[in-house]
């Protein structure tokens, strides 16, 4: 089975974002890494996380140039990535196109096998003492860290239930912000079930924030 471990660097996180750092390796192998020239600029936040400004990629060709390759190792793979939604829509955005059924998220499933404070990649990294070479937030850096929480994940679940659990939201246990960060949805609808109400109705939130808060009776 072909396994491949990407991970993306991009001008923001705006529905428009586009790729600036692209990393990946297939099964064992040495992570590929390549920076990129988009058609758009870079924004400060993001350049604040991972350090590529617009000047340091300014001769770096487009990634049309090495889309038909990248399009290939996607096909022939199941893909893996951490927060795997946005790292599939980057890659649409540049033409790519990946079959969602062979895509593995490792953020869902950490949320469906463990009850921890959060679920940052980096988090997890240190959290299970991962031994990884590899900067933080860098592509290649990532790669290196997600393969190793993907082989950690593999040891309780197969590749079949990762596949499974992918494709459907996950029931969260503990609030990712607000004035009730890490505390538990069950804490939070018995003391305060009308900040709930009010969260449910605001833009934007994630499919597993949805699914819980329907869970836990929320209208919408």
């Amino acid at each position: 089975m072909e396994l491949l471990f990407l991970d993306t660097e991009t001008t923001g996180k705006d529905d428009d974002a586009r790729l600036v750092q692209l990393a990946y390796a297939k099964n064992n192998d040495i992570p590929t890494c390549q920076n990129y020239k988009p058609p758009v600029e870079i924004s400060v936040e993001a350049m604040s996380v991972h350090g590529i400004t617009n000047e340091h990629i300014a001769e770096c060709l487009p990634f049309s140039v090495n889309r038909p390759f990248v399009q290939g190792a996607i096909d022939e793979s199941i893909l893996v990535a951490h927060n795997a939604a946005f790292d599939v829509k980057i890659l649409e955005n540049e033409g790519l196109k990946v079959d969602h059924s062979r895509v593995i998220d490792t953020l869902k499933v950490a949320q469906h096998l463990y009850d921890l404070p959060q679920y940052k990649l980096q988090y997890l990294r240190y959290y299970f003492k991962l031994d990884v070479a590899g900067d933080a937030h860098s592509a290649d850096g990532d790669v290196e860290v997600l393969r190793a929480l993907f082989n950690l994940l593999k040891e309780k679940i197969s590749v079949e239930e990762m596949l499974t659990i992918s494709q459907h939201p996950v029931l969260m246990r503990r609030l990712p912000f607000g004035k009730y960060k890490k505390q538990t949805f069950e804490e939070v609808t018995v003391k305060d079930i009308g900040y709930l109400e009010w969260l449910s109705k605001q833009a934007d939130l994630s499919e597993d924030l949805k699914y819980t808060l329907e869970y836990w009776k929320c209208p919408f």
